[in-house]
């Protein structure tokens, strides 16, 4: 069972890294916290904590808030305020606290994690108590009237940091919780009226297994209590292939009384089945998270109740998946009603048991007799599992863990139904997600915490509109909507929420609750062209100046997340990705030239709709052309030097030189680098006046100037000319060692990349093969390292070609050959190598032949991969060792680079360029 144990856990593992099951929606539209478009109402308050237990008063104008050392009642009636109405302080006694914090518990304190309506009139409180569970029944109306204390042990959970199940139907407690300093798992009923008993569960192995308790709910029609949680999993008694823990869904009758023999004082209708959230053969979501029901309308069968749940995986590849799954109460009864398992302690496995007259799963059997009894006691696990709506999951997400929902069915404009469900994740963000018939659509992501805080509720008020959040730092109000958000038509209709319709008359997105059906609205496909025809898409042109070279910034806010923005030029061409560069956030940069001075355009399209989002022209700065004044005196001229901007003072005279253009002499050669003979430019200096051909040359000082800076520059671009420079590259390397150049022909730096990587990959490779007892994990770390370091010492010879590091690199190089030839046979043997024992010979275990057989394919792969990169090292180590043995053959000493001639000429050049 251990090693059958690792192969499941392996192919898990690798089935979640190769195979994830569905892609991620993205949101529309997002709101970050305190956005005027998606205000939220926040009670907060410095001297309360732990504000996560609500209920909401049947008229939606009071919340009760369960909080440590205090319960507290909220005026949620004002859409803008939240404010204080009433405070209970409830503090646990100081010798519960002394005693709870001998026993060394870090939650010691009375922290109310229960918190339901007793009848119409109470509430009913239930704290922790320093792990002394009390009770309060006190009046809704006021919290500091007399109240009824009850002793809550067995009934109410002792650590505030354990999730609880509990109801209350006709003055009686339905709860599941664990208990104690210990966590003493129980399911009871508390409070029992008259002369009914308080039942627990029966001491019964396997009956539940370390359980995390989620959500309960009470469905009338069926007189039942169904119980949702989670638990750890028996490998032959249940129906999942990629899942350890699972999710349960269990029943308790609300007429039960208890056996009068067997079963006394314990649950006669006690039963459980498996919740299973997959589609397909996919990667299973086994833990659940989060549950709720959803009625149907007064006309349709009770039958036709929904329950929305929200699954992760329990996986480290699939941490980040979350699903949405709905079950009916069909099939849910239909489990119960079906055949059960009954555990045989003797083989220690599970059997069949037969419903043959049908009273497994059924109410009233507490006045059954002891044989049906002792049957009941044993068989609770129903051998069918719940399996969703649809057998597919309604919605997943590969990038967000959700941790708790909502849902509600509301009416578009037209009279149809949709179904909404809000999403809290762990990252602070809430999810407004409506399912259509093509498939779930996430309207709008809006965040509550900037911080991660724990979140224990969260409560929907249909009649106020209003999303209620507890959390450990304070109560938030969401509004489930805000069409004023949406400012035309396009995007009111492409927003595709039902609560909203564009209000053709008053030009505005309203709420249609309030505008009824005469909205324009297109929830399916959000056709804009269609229902937005009066709607002038242009937008402002917007006038840049700007200089030559000047790097500009056009930005485009648009604010769906799901348009596709492009750039366009005003004949709607799209603009290149080069010279330009268009950014996450839609703005587009480039350089001003001559070119780039255009009008763009900012376009964004989405379900076949375009609009405009921004417009700019780009006008070139013009400067007025100036004249000097009319005087000799010449005004201070500024010129540009590589060492900053001078400014150099005109003398009062002028200044004449003499060039001399006469040619070179034919045949004689002019040396760049030749410093020229400066005589006659002395002489040129120390007569203001010469002649050429009989006239005077008289240059100012401006032209003078200019034409050194003509002069310098051209130095420059000499100096700094692509051809002159490979040039001296070119020298440089004709004056490398012979030994160095054989050694660079192979291309060690290259090489030694290649073996790095596949050393890495090899020994990364040894993380999954710790999961397998097929792979030697010894074999495989011998080779990774070695790869590595001769990689690494091929690397470093690249950089500075040594005789030493040579040498190292041709004994590495053969090392690892050898070592690569010997790893190319080992796995070519694995890979032919077929186990002779059938693990699925022994026991009962669901598709255990698939399972092997696709273990055996994934281990196969890993072994030819290996096989690939011991093969690959091994023509990379030949190649090595011919280029370095044969530098080693040159037998020339090593040489220094930057002490060559040319070096000194390049460094000559470099002078002149920076002159």
């Amino acid at each position: 069972m251990a090693g059958l144990f690792r192969i499941w856990i392996f192919t898990v593992l690798l089935l979640g890294l190769i195979d994830p099951s569905q892609g991620s929606l993205h949101p529309r539209m997002s709101f970050s916290q305190g956005s005027s478009e998606r205000l939220l109402g926040i009670y907060h308050s410095s001297i309360v904590k732990n504000t996560s237990t609500l209920l909401l008063s049947t008229d939606a104008e009071t919340l009760f808030v369960g909080a440590q050392d205090a319960l507290l009642s909220l005026d949620v009636s004002q859409p803008d305020s939240i404010t204080l109405k009433d405070k209970l302080e409830w503090a646990a006694s100081p010798q519960n606290m002394k005693t709870c914090t001998v026993a060394s518990k870090t939650d010691c304190g009375n922290f109310i994690s229960i918190l339901q309506f007793f009848n119409s009139t109470h509430l009913y409180a239930c704290g922790t108590n320093a792990y002394k569970p009390q009770a309060l029944i006190i009046p809704a109306s006021s919290l500091s009237a007399s109240r009824d204390t009850k002793d809550a042990k067995n009934c109410c959970p002792s650590s505030s940091t354990q999730r609880n199940a509990a109801t209350i139907v006709d003055e009686e407690l339905y709860t599941a919780t664990k208990v104690g300093y210990f966590g003493d798992k129980v399911i009871s009923r508390c409070h029992s009226r008259g002369t009914r008993n308080n039942l627990e569960l029966q001491n019964v192995p396997k009956l539940l297994q370390e359980p995390i308790f989620i959500s309960s709910t009470h469905v009338a029609s069926e007189g039942k209590i169904l119980l949702f949680f989670t638990e750890v999993g028996e490998l032959t008694g249940d129906l999942f292939l990629n899942s350890f823990i699972v999710s349960r869904v269990a029943q308790v009758c609300t007429d039960d009384n208890g056996g009068s023999l067997t079963l006394q004082k314990r649950w006669t209708s006690f039963a459980k089945s498996q919740l299973v959230c997959q589609q397909g053969d996919e990667l299973q979501f086994n833990k659940l998270q989060d549950i709720v029901k959803l009625s149907p309308t007064d006309e349709k069968s009770p039958d036709n109740t929904l329950f929305y749940g929200v699954f992760t995986s329990q996986w480290a590849a699939s941490s980040g998946l979350s699903a949405v799954c709905a079950f009916s109460l069909t099939d849910i009864k239909a489990a119960f009603s079906g055949d059960y398992k009954t555990f045989d302690l003797n083989g220690n496995h599970w059997t069949r048991q037969p419903n043959i007259d049908g009273k497994l799963g059924k109410c009233g059997l507490f006045n059954d007799n002891d044989r049906v009894l002792n049957i009941v006691k044993k068989s609770f696990l129903t051998e069918k599992a719940v399996r969703p709506v649809g057998k597919k999951l309604i919605f997943s997400s590969t990038e967000e863990r959700y941790s708790r929902l909502a849902v509600q069915r509301t009416q578009a404009a037209n009279g149809h139904s949709y179904t909404i469900l809000y999403l809290l994740t762990e990252s602070g963000f809430l999810h407004k997600v409506v399912l259509l018939a093509k498939g779930p659509h996430i309207i709008e992501e809006i965040q509550i915490f900037k911080q991660s805080q724990t979140v224990k509720n969260i409560l929907l008020s249909t009649s106020k509109g209003v999303l209620f959040i507890g959390s450990s730092e304070g109560v938030f109000r969401v509004p489930v909507s805000n069409c004023s958000a949406y400012p035309n038509c396009a995007e009111c209709v492409l927003a595709r929420d039902p609560f909203c319709g564009w209000d053709s008359e008053t030009r505005a997105c309203a709420t249609v609750s309030r505008m009824g059906s005469n909205l324009r609205q297109d929830v399916e496909g959000g056709n804009a062209n269609e229902q937005c025809t009066e709607f002038k898409n242009t937008a402002s042109t917007v006038i840049r100046i700007a200089q030559l070279n000047e790097i500009v910034v056009l930005p485009c806010q648009w604010r769906s997340r799901l348009a596709e923005v492009t750039w366009r030029f005003s004949n709607n061409s799209i603009v290149p990705q080069f010279p330009y560069m268009q950014r996450a956030d839609g703005s587009l940069v480039f350089t001003v030239t001559p070119k780039t001075v255009s009008t763009y355009r900012c376009v964004s399209e989405e379900l076949g709709f375009k609009q405009t989002i921004a417009a700019f022209t780009i006008t070139l700065h013009v400067i007025p052309r100036s004249f000097p004044p009319p005087s000799h005196q010449q005004p201070d001229i500024t010129l540009e030097s590589d060492e900053g901007t001078k400014t150099e003072l005109i003398p009062d005279y002028y200044t004449t030189l003499e060039f001399d253009k006469s040619e070179p002499t034919k045949g004689e050669k002019t040396d760049a680098f030749k410093t020229p003979d400066r005589t006659s430019e002395k002489k040129a200096r120390t007569n203001h006046q010469s002649t050429k051909n009989g006239f005077p040359v008289v240059l100012s000082v401006n032209e003078v100037a200019r034409k050194r800076i003509s002069l310098k520059n051209r130095l420059k671009e000499k100096a700094e000319s692509p051809d002159l420079k490979s040039s001296l590259v070119e020298l440089e390397k004709s004056n490398l060692p012979p030994k160095t150049k054989m050694f660079l022909k192979g291309k060690p730096l290259s090489l030694g990349l290649v073996q790095v990587f596949i050393g890495l990959v090899v020994m990364t490779l040894c993380t999954i093969t710790v999961l397998v007892d097929k792979l030697n994990v010894e074999t495989v770390m011998s080779l990774g390292l070695p790869f590595v370091v001769s990689g690494s010492v091929a690397i470093a010879a690249h950089k500075r070609s040594s005789s030493a590091l040579i040498k190292a690199t041709l004994a590495m190089s053969v090392i690892c050959a050898l070592l690569a030839a010997a790893g190319t046979g080992y796995f070519s043997w694995e890979l032919s190598n077929r186990p002779g024992e059938d693990p699925c010979t022994s026991g009962d275990y669901w598709s255990c032949s698939y399972m092997i057989w696709r273990f055996n394919s994934l281990v196969d792969g890993l072994r030819g991969l290996l096989l690939v990169l011991c093969f690959l090292e091994l023509c990379v180590c030949i190649s090595l060792s011919i280029f370095s043995a044969r530098a080693i053959q040159q037998g020339e000493t090593d040489v220094d680079l930057y002490g060559s001639d040319t070096s000194l000429l390049k460094a000559g050049v470099d002078c002149v360029s920076n002159t």
